[in-house]
């Protein structure tokens, strides 16, 4: 009897920028190859594992395709074993132990289908081979479709903003999404069980042999937890392609809109626009003194991307190392600094960042600086994109039109607002760096500046302000509103975490510890004047600003003129960091207030 497995399926995106001018099955196939190939031409030989090269495998004449194009390819990795070093010392006479491991990718047409679609599914590692060239809209398309949607099991999703990154949710029943999780997520992975229509379809019925649930699972693939044989997947992709063409039901359309807050563009022409524009901003950043560049730096494994050891961005002859990720005007400011700083918008594309691991290769992440951009920009004809794991989108409408209406409602009811009264002692903010800015609160009475003091990773404040009777001022301080947002709310939100948790827990020793490493730091060029103010203190008089008087972390930033319209703000992300923030520290039942103190 044939061996079952698990088959991961992918869709073949057609419109991908090296496969958009083939035609045939086979061009489509020998393409995605190829640049397998080339990948593996560009890894130094010193790295290369015997076996590493994929062959294509001869079909046996006697399989039955039924009307299907298949081609398989194969490729055997041979790696040491472990235990080869751990007794080369001890025992005699040890023979050279392997390691062999298979990889598997099948690629599938259906002849006799009207649109002609290329499917695919992989074994062992082959999934690197399509990953760039998935369809990242099949798995979700089919997933709604498929599931019950008050039956998730799992669920990961990529954020546009707030405190993550990304998040990982493993449920211990049944769970459904809500409006809340949905907002502003990007889903990289679901898994749910199938609802009972699926379960009563006869095409399905080899599927169900038990009456036990059966659940599904969407990455950049779409997968049944169920194992099925060689033909019995040819037919399984026969059925997911018709069930892909038949239109939502109302209630499916709703779970797709839980699921695609953002529309996936798929327009290569659209992309390449976008590209174009967001490469001439980071151009202007460096050739333009006044010009801002605000975009995320992160790879699409982002996992393996934030424990990275090193960060190394090349170009040209030049190679520049951060030992933590750097932000995109960190890369940016590095290239300004040289006599040959990039002239083009394809130099910048060429530019190629890469990281290191002591865990070994598997954990590294390598790609162009367009790769791992993250951020929002807007075309000439005021259209607004989201750049996101390399994949482009485009908020639907009423979404930004929903956070839109609720920004303005929170900014006239000045629930988001410092009001004047209150706002006299902040400086009003000039040509000058968010250091710069800080630093001029050093002299200032009722001040203490710890920008870039860290507390265990987290930046507690910038300022802190204790002039007013029966309030503190807890101030992360922003030159302008847009993607960097992001970092200034999440500071924030941290800050919040560690004052409001010591606060009410009555375990004030963060806060002890945060006298201490403010009393004591050198790291920062102002420290003397810090430690100056410090010593104006005792340890319990500094936690005691804390713990008897009302705390408000307060948002200080420079937008335009100090006086102007908020409401017209043009960043989607910074509005919903904002209202994301402003609802997180309700939790805590802390206040959190805006304050622009442009001049």
């Amino acid at each position: 009897m044939a061996q079952e497995n698990q088959l991961p399926i992918y869709r073949v995106n057609k419109e991908h920028e090296k496969l958009h001018q083939a035609t045939t099955f086979d061009q489509v196939v020998n393409l995605v190859m190829r640049n397998e190939q080339e990948r593996l031409e560009r890894t130094p030989i010193s790295k290369r594992q015997e076996g590493d090269a994929y062959v294509e495998k001869t079909l046996n004449d006697d399989l039955e395709l039924s009307g299907y194009s298949v081609r398989v390819f194969h490729k055997a990795r041979v790696n040491p074993n472990p235990w080869n070093g751990f007794f080369q010392d001890v025992v005699q006479d040890l023979r050279q132990l392997k390691n062999e491991s298979h990889d598997f990718i099948v690629f599938i047409s259906d002849e006799q289908s009207e649109n002609q679609n290329i499917y695919c599914f992989t074994g062992g590692s082959a999934f690197h081979v399509i990953s760039d060239f998935a369809d990242e809209d099949f798995p979700i398309q089919l997933l709604v479709r498929f599931i019950d949607p008050e039956k998730i099991k799992t669920a990961r999703s990529r954020m546009l903003t707030g405190s993550f990154y990304a998040r990982s949710n493993f449920f211990r029943g049944a769970h459904s999404i809500s409006v809340a999780d949905a907002f502003g997520a990007i889903w990289k992975d679901v898994t749910a069980t199938l609802k009972d229509e699926v379960r009563a379809d006869p095409d399905f019925s080899y599927l169900f042999e038990s009456k036990r649930d059966l659940n599904c699972e969407a990455k950049s693939s779409f997968k049944l937890k169920k194992r099925v044989g060689f033909e019995q997947g040819l037919t399984l992709i026969s059925k997911l392609e018709t069930i892909l063409s038949r239109e939502l039901t109302a209630d499916e359309s709703m779970v797709l809109d839980l699921f695609e807050t953002f529309q996936i563009i798929k327009s290569k022409p659209k992309k390449d626009e976008v590209k174009e524009r967001i490469l001439s901003l980071a151009l202007s950043y460096i050739n333009d003194e006044t010009s801002e560049f605000d975009f995320d730096v992160c790879n699409v494994e982002y996992e393996k991307y934030f424990e990275a050891e090193k960060y190394v961005v090349a170009y040209k002859q030049h190679r520049f190392e951060f030992t933590s990720h750097p932000s995109g005007k960190d890369i940016l400011d590095e290239l300004k600094n040289l006599e040959e700083s990039p002239t083009s918008t394809q130099e910048l594309a060429n530019i190629k960042i890469n990281t290191e691991s002591s865990l070994g290769e598997w954990h590294t992440t390598k790609g162009t600086l367009y790769d791992h951009l993250h951020g929002e920009v807007e075309l000439n004809n005021n259209e607004k994109y989201f750049l996101i794991d390399k994949n482009l989108y485009k908020a639907k409408a009423d979404f930004l039109e929903k956070m839109n209406l609720n920004f303005i409602s929170r900014l006239n009811t000045d629930d988001l607002l410092l009001h004047t009264d209150n706002s006299s002692q902040f400086i009003d903010w000039g040509n000058i760096s968010e250091g710069e800015y800080n630093e001029l609160y050093l002299q200032q009475p009722s001040f203490v500046v710890a920008d870039r003091v860290t507390l265990k990773g987290i930046e507690v404040f910038d300022l802190l302000y204790f002039g007013q009777d029966n309030k503190i001022y807890i101030v992360q301080v922003k030159n302008g509103l847009g993607s960097s947002t992001r970092d200034a709310c999440s500071q924030i939100r941290n800050s919040a975490d560690v004052i409001e948790n010591a606060i009410n827990d009555g375990q004030t020793e963060k806060l002890r510890e945060l006298y201490r490493l403010l009393s004591r730091t050198t790291k920062v060029s102002y420290h003397a004047d810090l430690q100056r103010i410090m010593r104006t203190f005792t340890e319990d008089e500094f936690v005691n600003l804390f713990r008897n008087n009302e705390r408000i972390y307060l948002l200080l930033f420079k937008y335009q003129a100090n006086n102007a319209d908020l409401s017209r703000l043009a960043s989607n992300i910074a509005k919903f960091e904002i209202l994301s923030t402003a609802d997180y520290m309700r939790m805590h039942n802390a206040d959190f207030k805006m304050l622009n103190i442009a001049s």
